[in-house]
Formats: structure tokens, sequence, C-alpha cells
């Protein structure tokens, strides 16, 4: 179990110049597949666990819905920690 506390962008290059390459490769590898399936893209999330320091990457799908989030002005953190936090997926 997890809460999620905070989000925020970050560059690959964050986690070092040979895992920045490897995460570009995955991530194109992830979203090529998504896009075929029909979502829109891929992102990647970082979880954090701050009292351990586990990290997880894991690579997240999203829908074309999100032009909706997008254009109604939410605030992408908000949506994002929402669904983390609230285990909605669509």
């Amino acid at each position: 179990m997890f809460y999620a506390t905070s989000a925020d962008v970050v560059p690959f290059e964050t986690f070092g110049p040979s895992k920045a390459e490897e995460m570009r490769g995955q991530l194109k590898l992830a979203n090529d597949n998504n896009v075929r399936t029909g979502m829109m893209g891929t992102v990647f999330a970082v979880l954090w666990h701050t009292s351990s320091g586990a990290v997880n990457i894991c690579q997240i799908g999203f829908a074309k819905d999100i032009k909706d989030v997008m254009y109604a002005g939410m605030p992408w953190k908000e949506w994002m920690l929402n669904r983390l936090n609230e285990g909605i997926v669509t």
C-alpha cells in the first residue's frame, strides 16, 4: 500500500547518463506499443518510498480522453495524484 504525496516532472538525466539512455529506449518501446493498441501515449511514473529509499519505475499508458483533462484546465498533478491514490483507472 502507498499514498502518493507529490508529483513532478524531471528529466531522464536525473537518473544518470546511462540510465537516461536506457529509459528513453524503454519509453519508446512502451509508447509504440500503447499507440498501436489505441492509447495516446506513455509516461513513466517513478515511485519513491521516502522512508526506505525504495524506487520503482512504472510505465503508464494514457488514453485519448486525457485531452478532456487538459481542455478543462484541470491541473495534471491533481489528476495524477487522484488516480494514484484512489485506484481510478480507465
